[in-house]
């Protein structure tokens, strides 16, 4: 019986896998991948934290240099179509929680791997058949390396060399076209680091909505900078707070929930009426007259101080104040 229960394949399967077990380096790699896992989930919390501090530091500096007048950030000369892009800042929510939701994923998965890949390299078994065939590359680079060090330092700043100074032009000349070869090889090989470099810190600035990687000319087609630009702005031009405070004081029933209630005087149909005077009527409206002016600055030009009527009959555009009608207007005749 018991060699009928030894035959059964269930048992062979995991009386095999608790031998394999059993074994240390299995030990070893099950630890390896569960303090793997470990650290890439820890590293993908603190990815989405950076994500979401750089992204709110990065707000409030906008916001700040909109408010100085300063516009040197990235996008700064696009502020005529920031004006006209207010829908732009209601998708900034779902760019930033996307956003952190990838940059959750993709670093967890990225160091997960790459710690995978340390513990499989550092086993007796598994280290020399991956590094035999780099080996006589390794060897090449590095003895170049060393010489073109050694001709650096030695020769060329050491002895041929006084700062900016060349003591021995024609040694000198001779070393240095020697470095050419030597570079040719090194530079080769940096040109693949650089190249895996900044693909991996093109790939890890694509989780961060604070700076963008985009020309100048075409930032608006990066989405994520560009909705944080835009509600940025859209603060900053609807909800300044120099400019709430100045209509707060010279306005104060503006920002009021609720209106103050009526008195007994402004009961009747025409009882507590104070009629304007033409002076507050002429004042009152060359505020406005200024303010149309200040968010449209391209109607300065036309902006008459003399006799506007006679110059609107003659078909010229300008812009007057009318005291008695107590209104601005645009005039054009044809």
């Amino acid at each position: 019986r018991l060699m009928s229960i030894l035959d059964n394949p269930v048992v062979g399967a995991v009386l095999q896998v608790i031998s394999i077990g059993s074994q240390d380096w299995i030990v070893f790699i099950l630890v390896g991948l569960k303090l793997g896992l470990s650290v890439s989930l820890m590293l993908s919390y603190l990815c989405v934290l950076c994500i979401i501090g750089r992204c709110f530091s990065k707000y409030r500096i906008l916001f700040e240099k909109m408010q100085a007048g300063e516009h040197d950030y990235d996008g700064g000369t696009h502020r005529m179509s920031l004006s006209s892009s207010f829908s732009e800042s209601t998708m900034f929510p779902g760019l930033l929680v996307g956003a952190s939701l990838i940059g959750f994923v993709a670093i967890a998965v990225v160091v997960l791997v790459t710690l995978a890949f340390i513990v499989l390299a550092v086993l007796p078994m598994c280290l020399p058949q991956w590094l035999r065939p780099l080996f006589p590359a390794l060897k090449v680079y590095i003895m170049v390396y060393a010489f073109k060090k050694a001709i650096q330092y030695a020769c060329l700043d050491g002895l041929l060399a006084d700062g900016a100074e060349v003591r021995h032009p024609r040694l000198f000349s001779l070393f240095w076209f020697v470095q050419i070869f030597f570079n040719a090889i090194v530079g080769f090989s940096n040109a693949i680091c650089r190249s895996a470099i900044v693909l991996l810190i093109s790939v890890v600035s694509c989780f961060f909505v604070d700076f963008t990687m985009v020309p100048e000319k075409i930032v608006s087609m990066d989405w994520a900078y560009y909705s944080l630009l835009t509600t940025a702005y859209t603060r900053h031009m609807f909800n300044n707070p120099i400019r709430v405070a100045a209509i707060s004081v010279l306005q104060g029933r503006v920002h009021r929930v609720y209106g103050p209630a009526a008195s007994m005087a402004e009961v009747g149909l025409e009882l507590g009426r104070r009629s304007l005077t033409l002076n507050s009527k002429r004042i009152r409206a060359r505020w406005w007259l200024a303010i149309t002016l200040h968010n449209n600055p391209e109607l300065q030009q036309w902006r008459v101080h003399g006799k506007p009527r006679k110059l609107a009959n003659e078909g010229h555009i300008c812009c007057f104040v009318d005291g008695d009608k107590d209104y601005i207007r645009l005039k054009q005749h044809n």
